[in-house]
């Protein structure tokens, strides 16, 4: 094959099945687009909160002095800068589980957050959807939708929801809408189903919380379309916190779908339409600029398929 423009949607598949950090930074590479700025944690949070979106909230403080109880000369202090006035640090209170879902979790849990992540085919510039998208459709409907959506329940005693390494394996929750899966990702990396915690043992299989994974993905799209359209893939971190409901913690624009069931053939095509697009971007930039229409690779791409959904361990 001369490029991946050649490749099959089977193809594309097998080369980036397992990687959808790849594909937005090319994208991003390629695009050049300011919308990646979002990326850094601060100036999402800020953009998200002027519109409208309910973040978690951050301390009003310029500085903070942190000082060890015990230690002495001049050790055990630490100065910390707010992002509020340019520093490196987003200062927060911690969040603590809603009551729903710390029923789920040992009681020194940490925050559990829920990984959606959505898809924008409004990434595509507008001039090169009618030679790269086969789904297209002009009225605008069905430009973002949902991939996929887990839950990330943290070990006890663990102070994020993150894998530490191999010592800290984190589990996930899977299939939500239709009754909870339970999967745990284990150190070697393999997956088990579970019917009950890990930790503490408790009957967890079944237990509903359909109403908060609506509201999560609901925003979730709602957010990608008005902060995000131009870019492909987003992963937005959303928590049910007992004190300010539904929050967004993070969205991250090199993401990963984590153990999440995703419909591969629809998301392999997603990724095949986006490298035609590109493609024309490196390539063909100024002639397809001036008159899509008639240059001669200007032509609607096809690819045959196999129908069928599949789970992504990526």
């Amino acid at each position: 094959m001369s490029s991946l423009t050649d490749c099959s949607v089977q193809q594309i598949g097998a080369i980036f099945g397992n990687s959808i950090v790849a594909f937005p930074a090319l994208h991003a590479h390629k695009t050049r687009d300011a919308q990646y700025n979002l990326e850094n944690k601060w100036t999402f949070l800020v953009a998200a909160k002027e519109h409208g979106f309910s973040v978690s909230p951050w301390l009003d403080v310029n500085e903070l002095v942190l000082k060890h109880k015990n230690e002495e000369g001049g050790l055990g202090v630490y100065f910390f800068k707010n992002a509020t006035i340019d520093g490196d640090w987003i200062i927060q209170s911690r969040l603590y589980n809603s009551t729903k879902v710390a029923a789920l979790l040992p009681d020194t849990a940490p925050l559990s957050s829920f990984r959606v992540v959505t898809a924008s085919k409004r990434s595509i510039p507008v001039h090169l959807r009618g030679v790269s998208m086969t789904n297209h459709s002009e009225n605008g409907s069905n430009e973002f939708s949902v991939l996929s959506c887990c839950f990330r329940a943290g070990r006890s005693g663990a102070k994020t929801d993150h894998a530490a390494g191999r010592s800290n394996a984190e589990w996930y929750i899977l299939g939500v809408m239709s009754g909870l899966k339970w999967m745990l990702f284990s150190q070697q990396f393999e997956r088990h189903a579970w019917d009950i915690h890990p930790d503490t043992g408790r009957v967890i299989q079944g237990i509903e919380i359909t109403e908060e994974v609506n509201e999560m993905e609901r925003m979730a799209l709602e957010m990608h379309e008005k902060l995000l359209p131009n870019v492909p893939i987003c992963g937005w971190d959303l928590a049910s916190t007992s004190t300010h409901g539904t929050v967004v913690l993070e969205v991250n624009l090199s993401c990963n779908f984590f153990m999440a069931s995703v419909d591969l053939p629809e998301y392999y095509q997603f990724v095949h339409d986006h490298f035609v697009a590109l493609e024309f971007i490196d390539t063909n930039r100024t002639s397809i600029k001036q008159n899509p229409q008639t240059h001669p690779n200007a032509k609607p791409r096809t690819a045959q398929t196999d129908h069928h959904s599949a789970s992504n361990g990526a």
